[in-house]
């Protein structure tokens, strides 16, 4: 090899030590350019996803509401009773909208498949609530274990679209807080509405009800805390977002300790309580729960926003 580049005129010898350097750079290069497309790939695919998770969160709150309005109007309330019949249809559409969502993004025939089987059972509990064909207590369980299938769905989708795989410190934390921490808050305290709502209107709260609502109040305070570390990493790993982050942040701790307040005062003071009063802690403790909901819908769109730009 030696002999044969000393025999090389000094032109080629040159342009020998040109190519090689050329493809000494080339290849690192082309190995960038590689993992850059595949992260803004990821990213595209990342916030495609995005839009039927949110979807399918709007389907999850409004279970959520007809489980507690059901509760009600099974042990006997006549005004839940009609506030269900005036939702129960928009649910239905919602169910529409979560699959038009899932064929806009391709979703796999897999996730088509499993939102087909949970609308059937969605539209048989109806049914049954319907028809007064169900005890409060068993429609419980089951709107219960049906939003544990839908939340359970959305992390499928979050796997599906990428999402829980993102590198990236204030996506990723971000990601967490809007698709696992926020929503899993929100149903627990939609159990704690739902029960302490029946107990209220039943009359003086039993021992074993008052245990039931305060076990969830406790597990939302612990959430309360996980959702605060990772909207702080979040801000962290995205300065830009920062200070929306951080007043989010003040606000879902407001929302949770609201809603642990107006639970607790209204089981200490059941037995002076007007019927009225007893009737309006579902409503105001839908106001609680619906504001958390506003900040779940915000750090789904901060997140979506994020994964939009990353994504080209």
């Amino acid at each position: 090899m030696k002999r044969l580049l000393g025999m090389l005129p000094l032109q080629r010898k040159f342009l020998l030590l040109g190519g090689l350097s050329l493809i000494l750079f080339a290849v690192p290069l082309l190995l960038y350019v590689k993992a850059s497309w595949e992260t803004a790939a990821q990213k595209r695919l990342e916030a495609a996803g995005a839009r039927p998770v949110a979807s399918l969160l709007q389907a999850v709150r409004l279970v959520q509401a007809h489980r507690g309005l059901s509760n009600l109007h099974l042990n006997g309330g006549r005004e839940a009773g009609e506030e269900r019949r005036r939702l129960a249809p928009g649910v239905d559409a919602q169910w529409r909208e979560l699959d038009t969502r899932l064929r806009e993004a391709a979703a796999p025939a897999s996730a088509l498949a499993t939102l087909d089987a949970l609308a059937q059972e969605w539209r048989a509990l109806r049914k049954q609530v319907d028809d007064a064909d169900i005890a409060a207590p068993a429609s419980f369980e089951r709107h219960t274990a049906l939003v544990a299938r839908l939340l359970l769905f959305k992390n499928t989708l979050l796997d599906d679209f990428k999402l829980s795989l993102d590198a990236d410190l204030g996506a990723s934390a971000l990601i967490a807080a809007a698709y696992q921490d926020l929503p899993v808050a929100a149903e627990t305290l939609g159990q704690v509405r739902a029960r302490a709502a029946a107990a209220l209107a039943a009359g003086e709260p039993g021992a074993a009800q008052r245990l039931a609502v305060d076990t969830g109040l406790a597990r939302a305070r612990d959430m309360g805390a996980n959702i605060a570390r990772n909207l702080e990493r979040a801000g962290t790993g995205a300065p830009a977002l920062a200070a929306q982050i951080d007043a989010a942040a003040g606000r879902v701790r407001q929302a949770l300790e609201g809603m642990d307040e107006l639970t607790r005062s209204s089981l200490a003071r059941a037995a002076s309580l007007a019927d009225d009063e007893r009737r309006g802690y579902f409503g105001k403790a839908t106001a609680q729960l619906e504001a958390l909901y506003r900040e779940i819908d915000g750090a789904t769109a901060l997140a979506t926003g994020t994964l939009g730009r990353a994504g080209g």
